[in-house]
Order: C-alpha cells, then structure tokens, then sequence
C-alpha cells in the first residue's frame, strides 16, 4: 500500500493506494530532507546557541543553524537513497 496525494476540488487529499508510485517517491524524498534540516538546523542553532551563552539570534547560532540545515540537506537525500526512494 502506498500513500498518494493529490487536489481535488482545492483540497488536499491522500489516498491509500496510487497508481503512480513515482508521486511517493518524490514526496517520500522531500519528507526526508525536511527531516534531516528540521533535525540539524536545530542541533546546530542549539550547539551555536550553548557557544555564544544561550543567545539563539547570536552569529554562531545563525552560522552552525545554516550549516546544519546544509548538512541536513545532504543526510536527507543519502537516507532517502540507502532507503531505497
């Protein structure tokens, strides 16, 4: 079974079963990117944060944020790749 989205009456509707398993490997892809930057942007904005005492909008929470979004980017698309999506 596979997860399918689509619009239908600008709506946005899933469906259990699709016809295209193209449409879940794209978006199975993209959930894991956003994973890996949601996951590491936000290691490194805290370890950025630890550095500069607790300042979150300080440079080195900025810097390591951006760098582990870029980072995360990559893990992402990898994990997606060993997964076979």
């Amino acid at each position: 079974m596979f997860l399918c989205q689509y619009y239908f009456n600008d709506f946005l509707v899933f469906s259990i079963s699709c016809f295209n398993t193209a449409c879940v490997n794209i978006y199975s892809v993209k959930l894991m990117i956003f994973v890996g930057i949601t996951l590491f942007g936000t290691v490194g904005g805290w370890i950025g944060a630890m550095m500069s005492h607790n300042n979150w909008l300080g440079v080195w929470s900025l810097v390591l944020s951006t760098v582990g979004s870029l980072f995360g980017v990559w893990a992402g698309y990898k994990a997606a790749q060993y997964m076979g999506l």
